[in-house]
């Protein structure tokens, strides 16, 4: 009876909360049926990991020998880590997943390395055996949708992008984490392929800031934590927004199965009042560490405001979300996408990959 009632709620809220109820055998069944009819793609920006947590199905065949070995050693610590620590497990962990997908080619704008990979494990539980399987399947997405390409194609993602309704703000968190903005209400296309491939743009650009600004060092990270910051301003919405439930569940796939742990908090600013209602009914099924990434926003509460500052410094967010910013933060589709401003240009000038880039971006 609870979700009777959703019908008229943003259905791109709702696969938020589908994406946090875990697959666990305590999970309602009905409770994802129900969420998941009115889902829309934006809720894989929550961590493929949070549903991995409780999930032990299809375990993968890649745990044998030193991988089976290194996989038990890490799960089985996880309460005290045994004799070894932490750091020793993951450790382990690490080189047995790249001895499993040692015979993969690595995606041209994707490197495996040690912060690639604990991610991966992260994501399955320290699973070496499911972690290497979930890497083969990205790395085969990547190749079959054409990831590493995107670029080639900014025409098209360059007309998706011309409201503004998914972009990496031109700031950072106090923690130096990029921002990755969503306004659902500016939703312009009904073509599935561009959502989908204005979405992976989007996601890789927003990769790509990381990148700029970390620092790997034996397989940890220093500068930033490797994940981005979500908000998501539901200002203006109305259901005629909502994708397509077939993008919704391609999208979903696509942000849970290939950029896991990337997502530090999500932050829902002016949600539907029906929808935060119905958020808070289904808490008790959502993983606690999701819980806790998810907040609700209030530009009207001064504590909800003292609270954001601490995350993000209110000179640098507009007022639509409580801060006090007088210019846009997208500023235009042609600034956008200057080259000098692309994060992804840089990264494929860098890698030699001069052959992917649009044929406007031969010159800063």
């Amino acid at each position: 009876p609870v979700f009777a009632m959703c019908a008229g709620i943003s259905a791109l809220g709702l696969a938020l909360t589908m994406a946090l109820v875990p697959t666990a055998p305590y999970a309602h069944s009905h409770t994802r049926g129900a969420l998941e009819q009115l889902a829309t793609p934006l809720a894989g920006v929550v961590d493929a990991d949070d549903e991995a947590r409780d999930d032990d199905d299809d375990r993968a065949g890649a745990g044998a020998g030193a991988n089976e070995r290194a996989s038990s050693d890490v799960e089985a610590g996880r309460g005290g880590w045994g004799e070894a620590s932490r750091a020793e497990q993951e450790d382990r962990a690490v080189l047995a997943l790249r001895e499993a997908i040692a015979e993969e080619t690595p995606p041209a704008c994707m490197p495996l390395d040690d912060a690639c990979l604990r991610r991966y494990l992260r994501a399955r539980g320290y699973s070496v055996g499911r972690a290497a399987e979930m890497l083969r399947e990205t790395i085969k997405w990547r190749r079959e949708f054409g990831a590493d390409e995107v670029l080639s194609r900014l025409p098209d993602v360059r007309d998706e992008a011309e409201t503004g309704k998914t972009f990496v703000a031109p700031i950072r968190d106090r923690a130096g984490r990029p921002v990755l903005l969503m306004r659902p209400a500016n939703e312009n296309s009904t073509d599935t392929r561009r959502q989908l491939l204005h979405l992976v743009y989007q996601m890789e650009r927003c990769v790509a800031e990381i990148e700029a600004t970390t620092e790997v060092s034996n397989g940890g990270e220093a500068g930033n934590d490797g994940k981005w910051l979500l908000l998501i301003d539901f200002g203006g919405y109305a259901l005629q927004n909502a994708m397509p439930l077939s993008v919704a569940r391609e999208a979903l796939h696509i942000l849970q199965a290939h950029y896991p742990e990337r997502l530090s908090r999500a932050l829902l600013f002016n949600a539907p009042r029906l929808f935060s209602a119905t958020f808070y009914a289904v808490t008790p099924f959502i993983d606690a560490v999701t819980r806790d990434k998810i907040a609700f926003v209030s530009t009207a509460s001064s504590a909800d405001m003292a609270w954001l500052d601490g995350l993000v410094d209110l000179d640098l967010l507009e007022p639509a979300l409580g801060g006090r910013r007088a210019e846009p933060l997208f500023d235009g589709v042609r600034a956008y996408f200057a080259p000098e401003r692309d994060p992804l240009v840089r990264k494929a000038r860098a890698a030699g990959l001069d052959h992917l880039l649009p044929r406007d971006a031969g010159e800063d």
